[in-house]
């Protein structure tokens, strides 16, 4: 990160993805499957344990967002993403995105909008990473665990990982949340 007065976020995704907008069984069909993220608030994001699985010949797109609202003149940045390639070693990280992506609530209303996926296997979530832009006012994680043999009407068992009131655009920190993640 090299400007923070001006730099909106910067992404990494890679050039495979499915339909935008969709709710996706997290895993390559992953509607918004990041590589790297960065937002205001927070430092490198690294793994030092384990790293993301780049396939040979992989291409990626850089999507780094500005905004420079407050006209700033002296505006120059040269944000950027390191990519160390070695051989594999440490558990495989990813990162997901909960669909949906694009959301539209009019002006002083209030709405929820709400994300999910299946998980294909078993996994262990290291990190959450809360991100909405200036109007969100709050942010609320949960797992939700289905019992297939259970009643159509029957409640649904929640293990909360985040609850966030009082959102700031300026400060999105990536929260330690491990926690394991049955499949499904």
């Amino acid at each position: 990160v090299d400007d923070a007065r001006v730099l909106h976020h910067v992404v990494l995704v890679p050039d495979k993805f499915g339909e935008p907008n969709t709710h996706s069984r997290c895993d390559t069909l992953n509607p918004s499957a990041l590589t790297y993220a960065w937002a205001p608030g927070q430092g490198a994001l690294q793994f030092p344990d384990g790293g993301l699985r780049l396939e040979p010949g992989e291409r990626m797109t850089l999507n780094i967002h500005y905004n420079n609202g407050a006209h700033h003149p002296d505006v120059r940045d040269s944000s950027g993403v390191r990519i160390f390639h070695g051989p594999v070693e440490g558990p495989e990280v990813a990162m997901l995105t909960f669909g949906p992506t694009e959301i539209t609530i009019p002006p002083n209303e209030n709405a929820i909008a709400d994300g999910w996926c299946k998980l294909p296997a078993d996994t262990h979530l290291l990190y959450s990473f809360p991100h909405m832009h200036e109007n969100g006012t709050g942010f609320h994680q949960v797992i939700e665990v289905h019992d297939e043999n259970a009643e159509p009407d029957a409640p649904v068992q929640e293990d909360p990982i985040i609850n966030m009131n009082g959102w700031d655009f300026d400060a999105q920190y990536i929260y330690q949340t491990p926690k394991p993640l049955p499949e499904g």
